[in-house]
């Protein structure tokens, strides 16, 4: 995302938490849960901020969700979910990350058989 957390906080009225992520230093944000159901983190790493240019929060959804479900309509959600716009973004996964979340989920299923 190109905000910071607190314009998502101010816009959703949400409280956000913090902790520590171990070799990543400190960690804000929350999780929400979209009309869908679906449940969304938001979460911002003071280290990616710091030394990796990181203008705002990640937003992360289920595995699952990516594979079942089309990228830009995640996105639309999302962003209706934040009250937010394309601009705000940064960046967006794209096929190629669908594609992964599909052969991480088939391995973890071949894993437990």
């Amino acid at each position: 995302m190109k905000i910071g957390l607190e314009k998502i906080e101010r816009l959703r009225g949400f409280d956000l938490d913090e902790w520590e992520e171990e070799g990543l230093g400190t960690a804000r944000g929350g999780l929400f849960e979209l009309a869908s159901h679906r449940i969304v983190l938001i979460r911002e790493l003071e280290h990616a901020r710091k030394y990796l240019g990181a203008q705002g929060p990640d937003i992360h959804l289920d595995g699952a969700d990516i594979v079942a479900s089309d990228i830009k309509a995640l996105v639309a959600e999302v962003l209706e979910g934040l009250s937010l716009t394309a601009d705000d973004l940064a960046w967006i996964e794209n096929e190629e990350t669908r594609q992964t979340a599909a052969q991480l989920i088939q391995y973890q299923k071949d894993r437990t058989r």
